[in-house]
């Protein structure tokens, strides 16, 4: 990782905390005349120092806490960039140029960067005018909480890159730097609003730095340069603090110095201890960095290429073509870029091998090829930047064949797409087709039950009706013989009586009225 160097004496300490706005639903480009929002808990950073891809270039980038920390040349040369990429109308989803109190409220008002060509001492301080900036500038970011109150610890960026230099890794550092910067301003989380699909540079930054997507907005932008609505996407990141970050930057760092024995120039004490052990362990062998027997393959351009030819040999799984892999390349997350290839691969969407082995089907964006860094002429006597602002159309085969398979690598992507919403409607389709023959036969199932349930309760009323009558038979038939015998005592009783009195008045019965008989 690049070591920060100490702080000019132009950059002064971030101003005073103003107050959140309540509202949830703010948003700094309808805000743009609205007061400056800080970071939460923002500590001041230093400047970092890098090395482009040629890693002979250097750079850095500085943080700015104010729209005075710059002088007004360097804001305009800011200005005019941003406000042609909105005239491009591919990444911003503004529609008009802003003004210069527009674009200082926008990208400097809570925390931004700007990167420069060469060392602090190159500079001097960013407040004087008369310095051509033009030549040291190379993009800029900001960044600023993405919600207000209760949630900004949450934050977001913005970047841009100078357009004659979007091809020395600018995007990488200053992605770098954000991620290195942002949790010692007090941010935890990150959420990127707003990524077009059109946007691939974008696109590859968040995927090679663990950006999750979490939703996409179907249609979500009218791009100038396409007749239909692309979609937006929306990106998210967890922020940790002290995080040592493998990247490329690792890995042309360690092949530096074992190919010239020294340490780079950015290294400080502690990752010159780091490249005195990872050397110990990588060896440059025919020009190639070697882990043990494994060959280091920093660029994703080639880690794209790798993958996607490992994976057609056999059409295997993720595991299967992760191991195939491993066995000769090393690089950070293989299984994610090979997840990425099958996901993509028309010949497993078929098969179902997309599907069953990540899940959901995601869109993934082939990185773009980029162009070899670009050698000094020592017969034109250019210098570094010098060479690398020349126009890299101008005449060079290399590169002119490089624009041909990039094209052909877009052709590609595009039939892939076109392929993926096919094979997504048949998906859907057969999805919706299974759901309603799922939910006929619950509806079935839930008649059958209902009437089985009916049919018992039936069969109980009348087993319990039965039950009742049986047992009130039984017990009204003693009541009855007891009515019976006491009718037949009364009788019998009323007749003894009748006799006696019979008896005494004539003291004498008939033969067939004898006791006896009675």
């Amino acid at each position: 990782m690049s070591t920060p160097t100490s702080t000019p004496a132009v950059h002064p300490s971030p101003p005073p905390r103003q107050p959140c706005l309540s509202s949830s639903s703010y948003s700094a480009l309808d805000h743009v005349h609205s007061p400056a929002r800080p970071p939460p808990l923002a500590s001041p950073v230093d400047p970092r120092a890098v090395q482009l891809r040629d890693t002979e270039t250097a750079a850095t980038i500085y943080p700015v806490y104010s729209p005075d920390n710059l002088c007004k040349e360097l804001l305009q040369i800011i200005l005019n960039d941003l406000n042609l990429e909105i005239t491009r109308g591919e990444s911003f989803p503004m529609d008009e140029e802003l003004s210069q109190e527009q674009f200082e409220n926008y990208w400097f008002g809570s925390f931004g960067a700007v990167m420069l060509l060469g060392r602090p001492q190159d500079h001097g301080s960013l407040t004087e005018s008369g310095t051509n900036w033009a030549k040291f500038f190379l993009g800029t970011f900001f960044v600023q909480p993405n919600y207000p109150g209760r949630s900004s610890h949450i934050c977001t960026a913005g970047f841009l890159t100078h357009p004659e230099c979007r091809r020395a890794s600018c995007g990488r550092h200053m992605m770098e730097t954000f991620l290195e910067w942002a949790p010692k301003m007090g941010y935890s989380q990150c959420v990127l609003n707003l990524v077009y699909d059109t946007n691939h540079p974008m696109m590859r930054l968040c995927d090679t730095n663990s950006f999750k997507r979490l939703s996409t907005i179907k249609c979500g932008g009218r791009l100038n340069s396409h007749p239909q609505a692309v979609d937006a996407h929306t990106y998210h990141r967890e922020l940790k603090p002290d995080e040592d970050y493998v990247s490329e930057e690792r890995f042309d760092k360690i092949r530096y110095y074992l190919e010239k024995g020294k340490y780079p120039p950015t290294a400080d004490r502690s990752e010159k201890s780091r490249l005195r052990s990872a050397a110990t362990h990588y060896r440059i062998c025919d020009g190639k960095l070697m882990l043990k027997d494994k060959e280091v393959i920093s660029d994703s351009n080639q880690q794209y290429v790798i993958a996607k030819k490992m994976h057609s040999h056999a059409h295997g799984g993720i595991n299967k073509t992760t191991a195939s892999i491993a066995e000769k390349y090393h690089w950070v997350r293989i299984k994610e870029t090979v997840s990425h290839i099958i996901r993509n691969c028309p010949s497993c969407k078929e098969n179902g091998k997309a599907t069953a082995s990540g899940g959901r089907v995601e869109r993934f964006t082939p990185p773009k090829s980029e162009t070899s860094p670009l050698p000094l002429q020592e017969s034109t006597g250019l210098t570094p930047h010098e060479a690398m602002m020349m126009d890299p159309n101008a005449t060079d085969p290399q590169q002119q064949q490089q624009q041909q398979q990039m094209q052909l690598t877009q052709m590609e992507y595009q039939q892939m797409q076109q392929h993926h919403r096919q094979q997504q409607a048949q998906a859907q389709a057969h999805a919706q087709a299974q759901a309603h023959a799922q939910a006929q036969a619950q509806a079935q199932a839930h008649a059958q039950a209902q009437a089985h349930a009916q049919a018992q309760a039936q069969a109980q009323a009348q087993a319990q009706a039965q039950f009742l009558s049986t047992s009130t038979q039984i017990v009204r038939m003693p009541s009855r013989l007891s009515s019976v015998n006491h009718s037949k005592c009364i009788r019998q009783q009323r007749l003894r009586l009748a006799l006696k009195w019979h008896h005494k008045c004539s003291k004498s019965l008939p033969p067939f009225l004898s006791h006896k008989r009675l």
